[in-house]
């Protein structure tokens, strides 16, 4: 009876050690998302919020509300969708996900309790008591590789989220210059409209004077027109513009308050020498890609060092008899590995391996190209964009200037200026179009080199020329 107390107690030290293992593990989601911060580092520098509870959501509102109650600039739209976009806060939901996933690889399996009672042949003896405690001494054994995948698909999925907000940013900032664009461009084309109504207008007049023939009417008017299609297209593009940037910022457009020019072009470029190789050293997804890889290269240690002994059990069982005795003993439960020698696990686990290999190969080269398109389109649109202001639009103010001097000594016509400025006005929208080309580009370019700073700070381009 002593010898079997002294294994129940032996027993029962050992089980106490195990589950301390597992004790009091507690998921702490705000660290976990304090280092999404620390993954994005200089990439994004306004404010990040996981609105997680009610008291987050009216503090988020709060900050978004100051916000968009003025007019928004670059950054100020780029903080509201870090505060407010809904896909960004689902993609922080991954970090808790992973990070639950974490501590949970930290912990062990509960151990089995097994009570049996059955009765004795003889009724009057009354019943045996059966206990049985197992726990699965491998899960033990293996927490040490458990943790160790879960880390690297913790970091993989920190790497994917900060990703997500830097291509965030790119997006917002696409989004943003296409709707001042599209409000530019429609301020133009009103420019374009007016004279053309002048244009029109004067017609009129001179038709029913009997100046100019019918074609010529009919010209002028249809000239027109086609001016009042181009006001209706330049103002649907505004709405499908700045709802999209509303979208992106979880803001109804109707508050939005957006201004109607684009930011000049900044004097020079930053240098594009080792900009592939700063897209690789910067891109998160690739180092997401990476982590993804030593995710799996880990797997595979783990299951084919498990692969033939997949379960061993360490018990303890108690018999109690009717006459008050008690049967007390350790025992061990092995999985025999004759059907499944966890072959196809192994085999898994390397062809998952080497899918994760290849589609980090495959990111690099992809960044690469993104990297060198994004720098060519940067350079050709302040190229185009400097054409028009260096040449075509002093060109077209000219032709404009020496119009009105040939008609001021009654040499040309009163169309022939107006359609000189008319010109003048279309040359200046291919000048408004050029600049929002360009920092489109610019915003391509900080996004396919991992997260840049948009230098906005050059003056406005003005609405009309």
């Amino acid at each position: 009876m002593y010898a079997q107390l002294s294994i129940l107690g032996r027993s029962f030290a050992i089980g106490a050690a195990v589950l301390s293992l597992g004790a009091c593990a507690n998921v702490d989601q705000d660290a976990a998302f304090g280092g999404l911060k620390t993954t994005l580092g200089d990439r994004v520098t306004q404010d990040l919020a996981w609105r997680q509870d009610a008291a987050s959501d009216v503090a988020v509102a709060a900050k978004v509300n100051s916000l968009v109650a003025n007019e928004l600039g670059f950054d100020s739209a780029v903080q509201v969708a870090l505060l407010n976009n809904r896909a960004l806060q689902a993609s922080y939901a991954e970090i808790g996900i992973a990070n639950a996933d974490l501590v949970q690889a930290g912990l062990l399996s509960n151990p089995v309790l097994d009570i049996l009672v059955r009765p004795t042949t003889n009724p009057s003896d009354g019943s045996i008591l059966e206990f049985g405690l197992a726990q699965n001494v491998l899960d033990l054994f293996m927490r040490p590789a458990r943790q160790r995948v879960a880390k690297a698909e913790f970091e993989k999925t920190q790497n994917e989220v900060a990703a997500a907000v830097v291509h965030t940013v790119g997006e917002v900032r696409a989004a943003y210059v296409n709707a001042i664009g599209a409000r530019n461009a429609l301020a133009v084309v009103k420019e374009i409209a007016l004279a053309s109504e002048a244009s029109w207008e004067l017609a009129q007049r001179f038709h029913a004077a009997g100046n100019i023939s019918d074609l010529q009417l009919a010209e002028e008017q249809a000239m027109h027109e086609d001016m009042l299609v181009m006001v209706d297209e330049a103002s649907l593009e505004v709405d499908d513009t700045v709802e999209n940037l509303s979208a992106l910022l979880n803001v109804s457009a109707d508050i939005l308050k957006l201004s109607d020019r684009l930011p000049e072009l900044p004097p020079n470029d930053a240098t594009m020498e080792g900009a592939e190789t700063t897209a690789l050293e910067r891109r998160l997804e690739l180092m997401a890609a990476r982590k993804n890889v030593s995710a799996h290269l880990e797997q595979l240690k783990l299951t084919t060092s498990t692969r033939l002994w997949q379960e061993i059990e360490l018990k303890l069982d108690a018999e109690g008899e009717p006459d008050g005795q008690w049967a007390i003993g350790p025992g061990l439960s092995i999985a025999l590995p004759l059907f499944d020698q966890g072959g196809p696990a192994v085999a898994r686990a390397a062809a998952t391996l080497l899918k994760a290999d290849n589609e980090l190969r495959g990111l690099e080269s992809q960044i690469r190209v993104e990297v060198r398109k994004a720098a060519a389109s940067v350079s050709a649109s302040r190229r185009i964009a400097q054409r028009y202001r260096a040449a075509i639009l002093p060109l077209k103010q000219d032709i404009v200037r020496l119009k009105q001097e040939k008609y001021n000594f009654m040499l040309i016509g009163v169309f022939d200026v107006l359609v000189a400025k008319r010109e003048e006005t279309a040359a200046y929208r291919g000048y408004v179009e050029a600049v929002r080309n360009y920092w489109l580009a610019r915003a391509a370019l900080a996004d396919a080199m991992g997260g840049m700073a948009v230098d906005t700070t050059a003056p406005a381009t003005g609405a009309t020329p």
